[in-house]
């Protein structure tokens, strides 16, 4: 069977598997889930736990060795297994079927595979003895809503501002976004209303974005993306011209597409002249069709504006200008005032 990781509290109410395999790239769902499968069997059953990590075949004949062995100790066995390849090769595979097809009964086992996709479990995912667990992150409705859910699981009361502004702070970070709730939830009685001033106290920018994502962030029209990255380089102290650096050569790159597209060249082609990596073309569609390609000259002129203040004394507002001119590119037209320096 193959479940999403929000069904597996559920799920394991009604039966426990010989065999979970928790797959996905999201560290917090896939230790959420290993506490949860190993905390209902620690409390039906008298057990002891084994943490085996896979490096070569010879540690797949430990793991068979500990899932057929008695403990002097416990009833029931439970193995705690570590799997970082990328592929299941023949000798993980031939041991995993070994173990479903004459399973131990006193004998239950969690694969933790984080870098494996969830294609390479198809030949076993129907498997009556095994659940493949996919944790992978939430998008940003689910995310809200699930941080609704924890503060109300909190019993806490808050203003209804409060989830946006976690999802603002904690934005791709379930781990962060879980354990600012629970300081909110230890520092304030279930009376008082959480508010913004009250949250902020233990909110802390947990979002760690590269200053490399803010191209693609442009590219793919995530305004909220690409203030948090450039507000996030100016309290860095970033150098405001390797951001004006990166914003210009998006420009210029854009400036080139549009006139090949123009010539009714087809995306692909246009993109291989210009020396597009094949995996950014979809990007760089997108872009093409809210783009107003009238307003890339005037952002290259705001660009070079933006240099000249850089150099100026008026250096201390290049950072407003940098988030205005970040924001024409991903939104594909110039907004507000900002050909105005």
């Amino acid at each position: 069977m193959q479940i999403k990781q929000q069904m597996l509290a559920q799920l394991i109410q009604k039966k426990c598997a010989p065999l979970y395999i928790l797959v996905g790239q999201d560290n917090y769902l896939l230790e959420d889930s290993l506490n949860r499968i190993k905390s209902f069997i620690k409390t039906t059953y008298d057990c002891d736990e084994q943490l085996i990590s896979i490096q070569s075949s010879e540690d797949w004949r430990t793991v068979a060795e500990e899932a057929n062995s008695y403990s002097l100790f416990s009833d029931t066995v439970f193995l705690n297994i570590v799997y970082d390849k990328k592929t299941i090769d023949a000798a993980s595979k031939k041991a995993i079927n070994e173990y479903i097809n004459t399973p131990n009964p006193r004998c239950f086992m969690v694969i933790r595979a984080p870098n494996l996709p969830a294609k390479q479990l198809q030949w076993i995912a129907n498997h009556e003895q095994v659940v493949v667990v996919m944790a992978y992150p939430l998008s940003s409705d689910a995310m809200k809503t699930w941080i609704i859910n924890q503060l109300k699981k909190n019993e806490l009361q808050f203003e209804q501002q409060i989830p946006e502004l976690i999802h603002q702070y904690t934005q791709g970070n379930m781990l962060a976004c879980a354990q600012v709730i629970e300081k909110i939830a230890l520092s304030n009685n279930k009376k008082q209303i959480i508010n913004s001033k009250c949250a902020l106290e233990h909110l802390s920018d947990q979002c760690d974005h590269s200053l490399f994502e803010l191209s693609d962030a442009c590219l793919a029209g995530q305004g909220d993306k690409v203030i948090h990255i450039i507000r996030q380089a100016a309290n860095n102290k970033t150098e405001p011209t390797l951001v004006l650096w990166m914003i210009t050569q998006e420009i210029r790159i854009l400036l080139q597409l549009s006139f090949l597209l123009q010539q009714r060249i087809d995306m692909r082609t246009a993109c291989s002249q210009i020396k597009i990596w094949p995996q950014r073309i979809g990007l760089y569609q997108a872009m093409s069709e809210r783009l107003d390609p009238k307003a890339l000259q005037k952002m290259l002129t705001l660009a070079s504006r933006v240099d000249e203040q850089i150099k100026s004394s008026f250096s201390s507002q290049v950072w407003n200008t940098l988030e205005r001119l970040s924001l024409s590119l991903c939104l594909g037209h110039l907004i507000g005032e900002a050909c105005e320096i």
